[in-house]
């Protein structure tokens, strides 16, 4: 293999009208391709040169355990491979398959369908490289863990709410399962403790609940009981709990399992944020740029802030087509437990670059368009089950003086008049990747001189004052009837919000403002 910047893929295969197919496509692509057809060679073609990916053909369940043990040595675990296969696979092996991050596809399958899932994987083993290539030692700001107490007793809440806060923990405390349910939903706790024996839920019941929340049933969980029976116990280790203290024990013990889960938490967070703030400054794939690009009668600017300085999942890109035409694209990648979070920048990245394939493969600059075929390639990615993805989309049109708007998943576009009357436009389309079939549809907008749009992620929102209290879309109303006639708005709207937090963010925060300054 020579030491060009093309990418080398390996393909193993009996069929060798197969093979010569793949090389013919391949390199059409531009692809540095090499192929075997016997396992015996396939390895030494492997030791002795680097690939980017391995096409592997599948024909019987040697070939599974070739594969798997591929899969198991340091030196090769990382190559992303596309198994080939004729047959059903079983659903072990589908699982094993899918942990790894590699794909399945089927020999009789288009050219097309095989290039998709190879640029895929090529894409996100690039990031991944990219984003794990180097280690720091920074560690993430420190925060009141915050704890969520559940027990119908008043004085066993008074006794482990005072024995948690003095050691340090933020904790907040219900006699009702049913209110704690509710207040979790805004709360969001680092940690939840309940008692089983209640009278309106029981703490099975309630964990239970907790499960059914998307939100929640990753939360480390501290069942808190009288009953010490062998039936509890195990009833309560089948909810997927973290762990089981009797309250007979006393507060001490109780602190001593929570100190216990507590550190093992934040191991496991520093350990991600020590990889984000390592990929900050080594990842090559921009998420954020620096400015808008300049267009004509527009004045475009953004605000981003991190979290704690902690590089997450939005993303902000600008494509200017022509000088006619500017596609500004806005999304936010969240992780829906620590081992995806942390992953978060560098699928914002992912969703970037195939955007921007898309576009410069296109002839149609429609969002609805883009969108769709983004959510197909997104669709097609197996890990994709580990984050939410919502993306807003908008091509301004200076030859037509158009703007049209699509979103899959996002906060409304907010639309400021001259007059200082604002409207929401809510797109219905869902969040990338949820089905490979779904509709999105244009929104058409004419946007005269001194008028804006703004487009803003969860974090700006969500984020709270000292009272617990968010932002929210009121006070972003509020912020905007104050200041729609300046023309540095964004200014103003960065302002009231840092005012509103104390410069506290609980997520990411990216704004943008767009304002029309000439017919």
């Amino acid at each position: 293999m020579n030491s060009t910047n093309l990418k080398c893929i390996l393909i193993y295969s009996l069929d060798k009208n197969y093979i010569l197919s793949l090389l013919y496509n391949l390199r059409k692509d531009n692809f540095e391709v090499d192929s075997v057809s016997n396992k015996s060679e396939f390895n030494e073609v492997l030791k002795s040169n680097k690939f980017d990916l391995i096409i592997f053909e599948i024909n019987d369940n040697s070939d599974f355990n070739h594969y798997f043990q591929l899969k198991g040595e340091a030196s090769t675990k990382n190559i992303p491979v596309i198994l080939v296969t004729n047959n059903a696979v079983d659903y072990d092996n589908q699982s094993k398959i899918e942990f790894n991050g590699d794909e399945i596809i089927s020999k009789i399958c288009d050219y097309k369908e095989l290039f998709d899932k190879i640029s895929i994987l090529l894409k996100r083993s690039e990031i991944y490289e990219m984003f794990l290539s180097k280690s720091d030692t920074n560690t993430i700001q420190q925060t009141k863990t915050k704890i969520l107490l559940v027990d119908d007793d008043p004085n066993m809440i008074k006794l482990f709410k005072f024995t948690l806060e003095k050691a340090g923990y933020e904790c907040i405390a219900f006699n009702s399962p049913i209110k704690a349910l509710e207040s979790a939903k805004s709360y969001i706790p680092d940690l939840i403790i309940s008692d089983i024996i209640m009278p309106e839920m029981d703490g099975f019941e309630f964990r239970k609940q907790i499960l059914k929340q998307t939100f929640a049933k990753n939360i480390p969980f501290l069942f808190l009981t009288a009953k010490g029976n062998e039936d509890d116990i195990l009833k309560g280790y089948e909810l997927e709990i973290t762990d089981y203290v009797l309250k007979t024990a006393g507060p001490k013990v109780v602190l001593a399992k929570v100190n216990a889960i507590v550190s093992s938490l934040n191991k496991q967070k520093s350990r991600a944020i020590s990889e984000l703030r390592s990929a900050a400054s080594n990842v090559a794939v921009k998420v954020i740029p620096e400015s808008a690009p300049k267009f004509d009668k527009y004045d475009i600017k953004h605000w981003h802030q991190t979290y704690q300085g902690i590089p997450g999942g939005d993303l902000i890109d600008y494509f200017k087509i022509d000088e006619k035409n500017l596609i500004l694209i806005l999304g936010d990648v969240m992780g829906k437990k620590w081992g995806a979070w942390h992953f978060a920048i560098a699928y914002a990245g992912y969703i970037r670059s195939t955007i921007r394939a898309v576009i410069e493969s296109s002839k149609d600059f429609s969002p609805s368009k883009i969108l769709s075929s983004v959510n197909k390639m997104i669709y097609r990615d197996v890990k994709v089950s580990e984050v939410f993805i919502s993306l807003s989309i908008v091509h301004l049109d200076n030859k037509n003086n158009l703007i049209k708007y699509c979103g899959a998943g996002d906060n409304p576009l907010l639309y400021i008049n001259q007059n200082g009357n604002l409207m929401k436009v809510k797109s219905d389309g869902l969040l990338l990747g949820f089905s490979e079939d779904s509709v999105y549809n244009d929104i058409s907008l004419s946007i005269r001189k001194d008028e804006k749009i703004i487009m803003f992620t969860d974090g700006l929102i969500e984020s709270r004052n000292k009272e617990g209290e968010q932002f929210g879309t009121s006070e972003l109303k509020k912020s905007i009837f104050r200041n729609f006639r300046e023309f540095n708005i964004i200014d103003r709207l960065k302002n009231d919000f840092i005012s509103f937090t104390s410069n506290q963010f609980e997520d990411d925060v990216s704004l943008i403002v767009v304002q029309r300054t000439s017919d």
